[in-house]
């Protein structure tokens, strides 16, 4: 057999071989595991990225019709269509908040370049310069780190 024919040192040699051999194998497994787990990163990324474009765009597509029921809300006088409209905007805003998109925070705010739009100033308000005195249209943002959408604002001068 091989133990009785080999010298020591070809033993010896053929052990290191061995080992380098498995030295190898054991690199090779641990680059393509490691490759796997880039690829599902990579692919979980991607999917979460095709989704938040996808409700962004929804979302950017249904803003104008909640404007539009605000807007008819505040020209209608019967209570009861009043109630139903209301109803409605609070029902739309509810399924946004569950889908991560939230209304920016106006009134009362500093004014903030990235999340507001200034249409105009006011004057003789009750807030600071610099602050915003008024909500002209909301604005939307989705997971507090995209905008959908920025709130036209009033500030006070």
């Amino acid at each position: 057999m091989f133990r009785d024919r080999c010298t020591p040192d070809a033993k010896d040699d053929e052990i290191a071989r061995l080992k380098a051999e498995i030295s190898g194998w054991q690199d090779k497994y641990l680059r393509a595991l490691a490759d796997a787990e880039n690829e599902k990163r990579r692919a979980s990324l991607d999917a979460q990225n095709t989704i938040d474009a996808r409700i962004s765009a929804f979302a950017t597509d249904m803003l104008p019709v909640a404007d539009n029921i605000k807007i008819a809300l505040g020209a209608v006088s019967d209570p009861a269509v009043k109630q139903g409209l209301e109803q409605i905007i609070s029902a739309f805003e509810v399924a946004l908040e569950r889908q991560g998109i939230k209304k920016i925070k106006t009134v009362g705010e500093a004014f903030d370049p990235k999340l507001h739009h200034v249409v105009t100033q006011l004057e003789g308000t009750e807030h600071t310069a610099g602050t915003v005195a008024k909500e002209l249209a909301a604005g939307y943002t989705l997971d507090e780190n995209k905008v959908l959408r920025e709130a036209l604002v009033a500030t006070a001068k």
